[in-house]
């Protein structure tokens, strides 16, 4: 399981599952010719919870338990399917789209969540669950 240091904190971490809610968009495109070779591996490949990775805030309180937050996520590497930042999510490359030299076709990534379950919270290491939620949708012909 991944490891973590914040403030002091080793905090080990499982992403459990990645739940993805799907736009119309995506259903009409996986209906595509190149939806195998494009989209499907951007999806099975965001659907691998191992390949997450996710940035956490630890608020002490004394003679309490910490309190534990997601303060970011690291979105999956997916081999030939690049991505970058979009707004405060994230965007993949699926296909070339109809103007192939400048257009592409992208799957957007935003709303991410981590719902988390402590298994373990002593004073200096913490361990924990996390169950990703994210929305996606396909942008056709983007530049």
């Amino acid at each position: 399981m991944p490891k973590t240091t914040v403030d002091k904190v080793v905090i080990t971490y499982k992403v459990k599952s990645v739940t993805l809610t799907k736009d119309s968009s995506v259903g009409k495109y996986l209906k595509t010719d190149g939806s195998n070779e494009g989209l499907q591996k951007v999806l099975d490949g965001l659907e691998e919870a191992k390949d997450w990775t996710i940035a956490f805030e630890v608020t002490k309180k004394k003679g309490k338990p910490h309190v534990l937050r997601t303060n970011g996520f690291g979105y999956p590497d997916i081999n030939k399917h690049p991505g970058h930042t979009h707004g405060k999510g994230w965007k993949y490359k699926v296909e070339g789209g109809k103007d192939a030299n400048s257009s592409k076709d992208r799957l957007v990534v935003s709303d991410t969540a981590g719902a988390l379950t402590i298994k373990s919270n002593e004073a200096d290491a913490i361990e924990v669950e996390v169950e990703v939620t994210c929305k996606v949708k396909v942008l056709e012909d983007t530049h």
